[in-house]
């Protein structure tokens, strides 16, 4: 083995899965934006709670929608060029967002980024999936989604301090030139799997990738026939509702109406709300990397159920407690949800990985995710605005019973996908019939 080759290889590695981090960047930081603006976006545009529940869940529902037919795309079409035209869409997104003066420019603007950010997880997970052996694929994925999930802390206190000094419409208006820089590297420099040359160089057992070059049936169609293998399946069902319900609490909370949430029923000032969400920002980030060292020991459907549980106990003692808590607990309490959070979505995703062949990757992700998105987060933001809307009957700023209302609400969904974990994870250890399929795809290619 050459080992000048060797090292050549593992460099451009590297540099592939720095690219794809920075891209994954996008889709948290874009999710965070309204909690932090949500009450200039209110002020500026004279939103009440339906309209900027609205503004949420159009972002949600793109984002969600566009999954399943972003991720057959990218199996057909590959990660470079998937890439190179989400940017250029994120960017457009953005240009029209920052210099938006109505309520539908604004929405169009968001739906916009919404369908763009659907590709970039499933983009992302086919680059590194080919540069990394399905061995160290489960640390990697994790690795990945701690770093990218970074973009939630940059949607808070260092977002914040931005829009302070040049305003929100400037900061969205240099976003969009930047996207338009990623979109240039995508489409000039990504290399989305190694060479023949590169592969030939890899120690000996490295060479069996989680999605090898050959993606023959995936690149030539065959999406009505992948798309009813994937949909029979109860288990990715399952694992959907279950981070449905987690995955709608947090995106809610931490998402949308955390800046309002925390401004109105508290009275929190600016900076000590960019703290909170701060928090919770970080607590992702630590449950993505967490979760990555608890996947060494522990499968997949173990640590969902676990997550669940957790997350559900600290909604719980937030929504009994709401009207006693400090400052200081309000930071722990939703570093907490973003941590349980973050084990189940990224154990989510590493358990789709397992039961699904190769090529149905990015499609099957794309799935899963949609519903969680549509289904979730999307529809539950806006059933938030309702409630807030009816219990305060319109009235600014919205009393702290709003919001504990809509929490209660949540934490009945949240009970209902405790039991599904439960019995996923009963069903997964007791037999996993799938695992096989899987291993005699990735030999064949």
């Amino acid at each position: 083995m050459d080992g000048r080759s060797q090292k050549q290889h593992k460099a451009v590695r590297a540099a592939v899965f720095s690219f794809v981090v920075v891209c994954y960047l996008m889709p948290p930081f874009q999710r965070g934006v309204p909690a932090l603006i949500g009450p200039e976006l209110m002020q500026d545009l004279q939103l009440d709670a339906i309209d900027f529940g609205l503004l949420g869940m159009t972002f949600m529902w793109a984002f969600g929608l566009a999954q399943a037919p972003a991720g057959a795309l990218l199996d057909r079409f590959g990660a470079r060029r998937g890439l190179t035209v989400i940017f250029l869409l994120i960017a457009a997104g953005s240009f029209l967002f920052s210099r938006a003066d109505s309520f539908l420019q604004v929405l169009a603007g968001r739906a916009a980024i919404g369908v763009a950010s659907a590709g970039i997880m499933h983009a992302s997970a086919k680059v590194i999936a080919a540069w990394y052996s399905r061995e160290a694929y489960r640390g990697m994925w994790a690795l990945f989604m701690g770093l990218g999930t970074m973009g939630g802390i940059i949607a808070t206190t260092p977002l914040e301090y931005m829009i302070s000094r040049f305003g929100w419409r400037d900061v969205f208006l240099l976003l969009g030139g930047f996207c338009l820089f990623v979109a240039l590297v995508a489409g000039w420099k990504l290399q989305e799997r190694p060479n023949t040359a590169s592969a030939s160089v890899l120690p000996q057992g490295a060479g069996r990738l989680a999605v090898q070059r050959s993606t023959a049936d995936a690149s030539r169609g065959l999406l009505k026939r992948k798309l009813k293998e994937l949909t029979a399946q109860p288990k990715l069902w399952m694992a959907s509702f279950i981070v449905l319900g987690v995955n709608a609490g947090g995106q809610c909370i931490i998402a949308l109406w955390g800046g309002v949430y925390l401004s109105h029923a508290y009275g929190l000032p600016k900076a000590i709300v960019g703290e909170i969400l701060l928090a919770a920002a970080v607590g992702m980030v630590l449950g993505c990397f967490g979760v990555g060292v608890l996947m060494q020991r522990f499968n997949t459907t173990y640590l969902m159920l676990r997550g669940t549980v957790l997350f559900f106990v600290v909604w719980l003692y937030m929504t009994i407690f709401v009207r006693t808590v400090g400052v200081f607990e309000l930071k722990v309490l939703m570093a907490l949800l973003g941590f349980f959070e973050m084990v189940v979505v990224v154990s989510n995703f590493a358990f789709i990985k397992e039961l699904v062949k190769p090529s149905q990757l990015a499609t099957a992700m794309g799935i899963n995710n949609g519903a969680t998105w549509v289904l979730g987060a999307g529809l539950f933001q806006q059933i938030w605005a309702v409630i807030i809307n009816f219990v305060s009957q319109g009235e600014m700023p919205y009393p702290i019973e709003a919001f504990q209302t809509a929490f209660w609400l949540q934490a009945f969904v949240l009970l209902l996908g405790v039991q599904a974990a439960r019995q996923l994870d009963k069903r997964h250890c007791a037999a996993d019939d799938d695992g096989p399929a899987v291993e005699a795809e990735a030999v064949r290619n």
